[in-house]
Formats: C-alpha cells, structure tokens, sequence
C-alpha cells in the first residue's frame, strides 16, 4: 500500500510540475527545408498523411553531460489519424539514444472527433541519462516543438513537458 501512495505522490508532483515549465524558443532557428535538414524524411498522402522525420545528433548539441550517450537520434511521426497514432506509439521500439514523439497533425486532420494525441518513447541510454540529470529533457523539448517541428498548431507547453515526463517515470 505505501509503495502505491509513493508512486501516487510521484505521480502527481510530476504533474505539478509539468504545468510549471515554458519551453523556450528565442534561440532556436526553425527548419525551414525538412526534406533536406532531416537523415531521414517520407510524407504520404492518403486519408492518414503520414510523416515521419528522423534526425542524428551528437550529444554535446543538447549539452549532454552523459559521457555513455554519444549520439541523440530524434523521430518524428505525424499523421492526421489519432487512432492509427496511439497504435504505432504503443508498438514502437525506440533505440537505447532515441527519443520518438508521435503527434496526431490537427492541421492536416481530414475528420471530425478527437482531441491532438501526442506520445513519447523514450530508449533506455536516454531515458537513464535524462533521469539522473545528466541530459535536458526540455533542452530536447525545445529544440522538437520550436525547430524541428513545422506545425500551425502545436499542443500547449505543458502538454508537451507532461507527455515526456510521464513517459520518463513509468
């Protein structure tokens, strides 16, 4: 019982928390080519308008004090379909040094009914290191929502900074 409280206390501290942080984008430059900036980038039509964009970093581009993460390795999937997101976030597999943010594209959305799904994965290298302190996760955050990211309508900073943390600490 006391270990279901604590993680219940954890739990809710974590959210405290979240709504605290603003992601910061004064310094970041915003991609202005994704299929020239991006290691790997493929859009399709269709009812779904999937994208997926996948990027290699250095650690040191984020700050990384982790002297056993060499590399970050961002992917990015939007699509229109909220439901076909969550599925492919739940059977994702992300590397130990990758972070993948799944988001439901609201500006894309080609049917009327949900609310913007969004979902981190988290590689265990990456996840340990953000934990321990050793890699900024809102460094990462910002970079994703501020350059990466090409979106009319983003989901709020502190959906975001929630997402991730609750994808940290389960």
């Amino acid at each position: 019982m006391k270990k279901k409280t604590t993680l219940i206390a954890l739990f809710i501290v974590t959210m405290c928390q979240a709504q605290s942080h603003q992601l910061n984008c004064e310094h970041i430059h915003k991609v202005d080519n994704p299929k020239e900036y991006y290691d790997e980038y493929s859009s399709g039509g269709g009812y779904e308008n999937l994208t997926v964009m996948k990027k290699n970093f250095k650690s040191a581009f984020f700050n990384s004090k982790d002297s056993d993460l060499k590399s970050i390795v961002i992917r990015i999937q939007t699509q229109s379909d909220g439901a076909s997101i969550m599925d492919d976030a739940e059977l994702y597999e992300p590397k130990e040094n990758e972070i993948a943010l799944f988001l439901e594209d609201e500006d894309r959305k080609s049917f009327i009914g949900t609310s913007q799904k969004m979902f981190f994965k988290v590689g265990g290298k990456l996840k340990t290191s953000i934990v321990k302190g050793k890699t900024n996760g809102l460094k990462i955050l910002e970079f994703i929502k501020c350059g990466m990211l090409n979106l009319k309508r983003m989901p709020i900073d502190d959906k975001i900074v929630a997402c991730l943390e609750n994808e940290i600490t389960k």
